[in-house]
């Protein structure tokens, strides 16, 4: 078999890495540089027998196919020759002979029925109980692998090692930036990212919802704006000034609104140190402007309170209530509570939470986790 497509099927492959939607861009290009059915990637775990990832080309891979290969997986007469030998290419008939392979239950009830005769490969990682694999298929109508496709594949084991390695990196990155995200969505407040200039770099739920609203503040060219010019400047002076580092303390300010009480902003340094810097993005500090807005009221379920605090269901209904703001009188009034056992009911979330006074118990409800958005 000629070499052919190498060039193309490298470009794909490394696009691959940075994006996962071009995995089925770069196993087709395989597909035609090996004159395959079929090619696949994926992680395989030897421990609980499990494939952790699949993507294929020119196979429609089930998951009933796949669970079915699991149930079969300790029966592959293929595999531990594969795994012995990482970084090797190697196609079946190396390893086990006609007779040894389809005599296995694997071959006759998952591969024969799929028309899978023939396959290549190689084990991209050196552990013992998992192997990333790359692997090419063929139907009986084709002929066999052999060391031509085995000397391709063997040119192409460093470039799959790497991008291997480029994938499960930006993986775990993706895996941190969507639990930080996912964190900061569920926070009470806004909270906007941004450098010196205003410009965002990222906000969470909250601020998001605020600035598509136009309530307060908005983005105007990619920057943090108010709704009145004076703010704009006093908010845009404090991001630069806690940009410099001229101030390690934080700044704390207001943003008018047309109605409703202001927005509540406190403007702080993100980080000690210059981040952020890269050949696309120029230096530049990073800072934190956090967003609490006094109309949205803080959501703390009875349900959790009662399980945290160790409070009955009664007393847990009342606290949900002065948490979002009402008074003694009005939460009892709206529980169908005489005000004297409303303050009974006070005077025991004082024993169970160590409290001592009604702002006591709210602070500790306010610095738990129960204020986490739901």
């Amino acid at each position: 078999m000629a070499k052919r497509n190498l060039d193309g099927f490298l470009d794909r492959l490394y696009e691959a890495a940075l994006d996962a939607s071009c995995w089925p861009a770069a196993l087709a290009e395989a597909v035609d540089l090996f004159e395959s059915r079929s090619a696949q990637i994926g992680h395989l775990s030897l421990v609980d027998q499990r494939l952790s990832f699949v993507i294929s080309h020119g196979y429609d891979i089930t998951p009933e196919r796949i669970r079915s290969y699991e149930e079969l997986m300790g029966e592959d007469p293929r595999l531990a020759p594969f795994v012995a030998r990482p970084f090797v290419p190697m196609h079946c008939r190396m390893i086990v002979s006609d007779e040894a392979f389809h005599a296995s239950r694997l071959y006759r009830e998952v591969l024969a029925p799929d028309g899978i005769e023939y396959t290549l490969g190689v084990n991209l990682i050196e552990e013992e109980q998992s192997t990333s694999f790359f692997m090419m298929l063929r139907g009986p109508d084709r002929p066999r692998f052999g060391e031509v496709e085995c000397e391709i594949l063997r040119e192409l084991v460093p470039h799959l090692r790497r991008v291997i390695k480029l994938h499960t990196r930006f993986a775990e990155i993706d895996l941190d930036r969507l639990v930080a995200q996912e964190a900061l969505d569920r926070l009470p407040l806004g909270v906007a990212v941004v450098r010196a200039n205003a410009r965002i770099v990222s906000l969470n739920r909250i601020a998001r919802d605020l600035a598509m609203a136009g309530d307060g503040f908005s983005i105007f060219a990619g920057m943090l704006v108010a709704e009145r010019h004076p703010d704009t400047q006093r908010l845009q002076a404090a991001i630069a000034t806690a940009a410099r580092g001229d101030t390690r303390r934080s700044q704390a300010l207001t943003l008018r609104r047309d109605k409703g009480e202001p927005l509540r902003l406190l403007v702080c340094p993100l980080s000690a140190n210059r981040v952020g810097q890269s050949i696309a993005l120029p230096p530049s500090d990073l800072v934190m402007v956090f967003i609490s807005d006094p109309e949205q009221l803080v959501d703390a379920q009875s349900e959790q309170l009662q399980h945290m605090f160790g409070l009955t269901r009664s007393e847990a209904r009342l606290l949900e209530l002065l948490v979002a703001g009402a008074t003694l009188k009005v939460a009892a009034g709206r529980l169908d509570l005489t005000h004297e056992s409303a303050r009974q009911y006070l005077k025991s979330m004082f024993v169970k939470t160590g409290s001592h006074r009604q702002s006591d118990l709210i602070r500790k409800v306010l610095s738990s986790p129960v204020w986490m958005q739901q």
